[in-house]
């Protein structure tokens, strides 16, 4: 099977960085292109000017780049998008993303930051498996 497309979903946690140095992997295996998707957390209740943000956007926007800049020295078709979601849908909007792109695999670290959602609401790891339809790599 060849992984022309690999989507890693990162979130900065140890696992996340594991997950990240998998899909370099994956991709260099299969000359593929690699893409970098991360979902940054919005609170579904409201504030004054809309969401709270557990994340705001510009701290988002430089993990992001950094992350991308790491990868240029490395691997040569990295690209990134940083996406908004309640906690909740942050396995949704990781699974949108690799269809809106096509990948041909998605690579998620089996922990994230946020344990305590985790234990709550279930891993997002497991919801992505539920819900993709393409292949899952979770990495320890």
């Amino acid at each position: 099977m060849s992984f022309g497309k690999v989507l890693v979903a990162l979130d900065g946690s140890e696992h996340s960085h594991r997950a990240l140095a998998a899909a370099k992997e994956l991709a260099s295996l299969s000359d593929g292109e690699l893409r970098v998707v991360h979902v940054r957390e919005v609170d579904a209740a409201f504030g004054r000017g809309g969401p709270l943000e557990v994340e705001n956007e510009d701290t988002a926007q430089k993990y992001l780049r950094d992350t991308l800049t790491e990868l240029s020295d490395s691997h040569r078709a990295a690209t990134g998008v940083v996406r908004a979601s309640p906690a909740g849908r942050i396995a949704v909007e990781i699974t949108e993303e690799a269809v809106g792109w096509d990948a041909s695999v998605i690579v998620v670290g089996s922990r994230g930051l946020n344990s305590l959602a985790a234990a709550v609401l279930g891993s997002i790891a497991t919801k992505v498996i539920h819900l993709s339809k393409v292949p899952v790599l979770v990495v320890h």
